[in-house]
């Protein structure tokens, strides 16, 4: 299983580099909005905020987690204070049970090797229907 150690080798620049499509995000906010109306968003995986930030400029109380410090550091000023560094697979995600009305991941729950706490995290943090 990953340690921060190991989190920080992998999720550097080097693995980033290229990956920021601010137009796509903006689509999938959107998108997002329409189908499920939400209130309050949580990106797992967030990377650089970029779904995040599109979802807040749209009225959307969203929010991220990462575990790489590099993909944090270069998100937008303005929403840093919405993303926060957690290791998927082992840390308690930094929210009260029941916050979320839509929990989303893109391109990351293949990196989880703690299913079984993962899920654990997921469930508690979104709200029931």
């Amino acid at each position: 299983m990953y340690d921060n150690e190991d989190l920080q080798r992998l999720y550097d620049e080097q693995y980033f580099q290229g990956r920021s499509r601010p137009k796509m995000w903006v689509q999938r906010a959107e998108f997002i909005i329409k189908k499920f109306k939400p209130k309050t968003v949580l990106d797992v995986g967030c990377a650089y905020g970029e779904l995040v930030k599109a979802l807040v400029d749209r009225g959307i109380d969203a929010y991220g987690i990462d575990g790489s410090d590099f993909a944090i550091s270069k998100s937008d000023p303005q929403i840093r204070n919405r993303l926060f560094k957690v290791n998927l697979n082992s840390d308690k995600f930094p929210f009260e049970d029941s916050m979320f009305d839509v929990v989303g991941s893109f391109y990351s729950v293949e990196h989880i090797h703690n299913i079984d706490y993962f899920s654990a995290e997921l469930r508690r943090t979104l709200k029931d229907s």
